[in-house]
């Protein structure tokens, strides 16, 4: 089964809201209306993350040995080597007892996974940090700023 994310501005959602008020139904409800088979989570469910509200929670559930693993490429390949110390130090060695990263390691993160400019250290770094993105939040936050 495939997992999709759906990122929408502030305009596009008033714009579903507004449709699912004239339909008289709720926003999932309206999805479905499009593809019967979806599942979507209960909007009750589902935190929205934009970029101005408080720091990303960690997934309880994230595969420590799979984040080692991206540590250990960004460390081997020399690139993001403040990231990969920082997430070792607040996530390996603490024993996963945080809930989410300091905001300076989450924006480092974030700008790796999501870099305004392409060189050769972000052609490989970038992926690694999706892919840490991935692990930790269970989604790409994209960079976060305005």
């Amino acid at each position: 089964m495939k997992q999709l994310l759906i990122n929408l501005t502030d305009n596009e959602y008033e714009q579903l809201e507004f449709l699912s008020k004239r339909l008289e139904i709720e926003i999932v409800e309206l999805f479905k209306s499009f593809i019967p088979r979806i599942v979507v989570h209960s909007e009750k469910n589902v935190k929205t993350y934009t970029a101005n509200s408080d720091k990303l929670e960690i997934r309880k559930d994230f595969d420590i040995g799979k984040l080692k693993e991206l540590i250990e490429k960004l460390e081997l390949k020399k690139v993001a080597l403040m990231l990969a110390k920082e997430l070792r130090h607040q996530i390996l060695e603490t024993g996963n007892y945080r809930m989410s990263l300091t905001g300076i390691t989450e924006r480092r993160l974030r700008r790796w996974a999501n870099p305004a400019r392409i060189d050769e250290r972000t052609k490989i770094a970038s992926p690694i940090a999706r892919e840490i993105c991935v692990v930790l939040f269970g989604f790409n936050p994209g960079r976060g700023e305005q």
